[in-house]
């Protein structure tokens, strides 16, 4: 089978997995968006946060625990409602609006994503992929599943530092993009050797990258399957994400996968700054408050950690994996003449989530600007 037919199907096939947030998006919408509107409206009425209150994530029972949240928010937008005055045709026909505004974002979304897949597709089909076209196939859709497993993970500590909670849906649509760019990745390999499924196998008890990256998709795979509003009513709330935590020790080894199988061993740029991200990443879980932010000395001393911890992976990789000084390697994060280093880079993510932290607008105005925005009145 040639490369340009192969890529093609891949690319189709690819095309149709991101149909399922898509569609997930357009027909849930409307569901969604009143959910949310009861759900942000129990925490003005003093019933606490509501954005890991979604689906009862925070207590055991979560069916039930989500419709007593539901019912508190529909009580207290009603009072607000006869309140102010506020027309029932008017309400409808907003809540109409948001959820078709709601629901063409999410599909603007997944379509957006997909395009890295059909650039290669289209890339595959003018054969311009270079000498060795399957190996440039399999990097490129492996960084982008890489890229898109850690901007999963960003999603809730942007969430939680600007407080927007409209974020929240798109983590389960950039979940899901990363797992079908990590089948994309898998499927190319398996094109590369003529899909031999029993030589596949017998690579992954050679080549200790291989078995990383399979790894890494063997963990995403229970995760996609549980990414829709009824499997967390199945589980419950605290077995789902109790369950999702697969993602981080998945994100792991497809670090460990993409670095060793990086093509160069000096210049480890790429494979350093997503270790670096990483370690932010989960470092933000282990020291934020349940349901928040943390306050700015938090992110500043985390910054400063990740961009450590990325120093400290950068020299172990020198000192291991080739014969380069690593106490050169070392010493240039600290000389400004030279180009910034993975270290760096890290570190100014950090900073800029910083930023973000202390430009957020209080918890108060924020509050009164959601409630403003989400209740028109007649």
């Amino acid at each position: 089978m040639s490369l340009p037919v192969f890529a093609g199907m891949l690319a189709a096939s690819l095309v149709g997995i991101f149909l399922i947030p898509i569609l997930y998006g357009v027909v849930q919408g409307g569901r969604e968006s009143v959910q949310g509107r009861l759900l942000f409206a129990a925490g003005q009425a003093g019933h606490g946060e509501t954005g890991d209150r979604r689906f009862g994530l925070t207590r055991r029972g979560s069916r039930r625990t989500a419709e007593s949240c539901l019912c508190r928010g529909w009580r207290h937008l009603t009072r607000v409602r006869h309140r102010h005055g506020m027309a029932e045709d008017a309400w409808a026909r907003e809540g109409r609006r948001r959820a078709r505004v709601r629901a063409c974002l999410v599909a603007l979304l997944g379509l957006g994503l997909a395009l890295p897949a059909l650039a290669l597709w289209l890339d595959a089909l003018r054969q311009s992929l270079g000498p060795d076209p399957w190996a440039e196939a399999s990097q490129r859709s492996g960084s982008w599943a890489l890229v898109f497993l850690l901007a999963s993970l960003t999603v809730t500590p942007l969430r939680q530092t600007l407080r927007l909670a409209a974020l929240a849906p798109m983590r389960r649509v950039i979940g899901l993009t990363a797992f079908a760019y990590a089948v994309l990745h898998l499927g190319i390999h398996l094109g590369s050797i003529g899909g031999d499924v029993r030589r596949f196998l017998a690579e992954l008890l050679s080549q200790r990258n291989l078995l990383f990256g399979a790894l890494a998709i063997a963990l995403l795979i229970p995760l996609a399957a549980t990414s829709f509003d009824r499997a967390i009513r199945a589980l419950g709330g605290v077995a789902w994400r109790r369950l999702h935590l697969l993602v981080f020790p998945a994100a792991g080894l497809a670090i460990v996968h993409f670095a060793v199988s990086w093509p160069q061993k000096v210049d480890v740029t790429e494979p350093a700054v997503a270790a670096g991200l990483f370690a932010w990443l989960v470092g933000y879980r282990l020291i934020a408050p349940r349901g928040g932010a943390p306050g700015p000395a938090t992110y500043a001393g985390l910054a400063l950690a990740a961009s450590a911890v990325t120093a400290g992976l950068e020299f172990a990789w020198f000192a291991l994996r080739t014969r380069v000084d690593p106490w050169l390697v070392l010493a240039a994060n600290l000389d400004p003449d030279l180009a910034p280093r993975p270290a760096a880079w890290v570190l100014a993510a950090g900073v800029a989530a910083l930023v973000l932290r202390l430009a957020r607008p209080p918890a108060s105005s924020a509050r009164r600007g959601r409630l403003a925005r989400q209740l028109p009145i007649a």
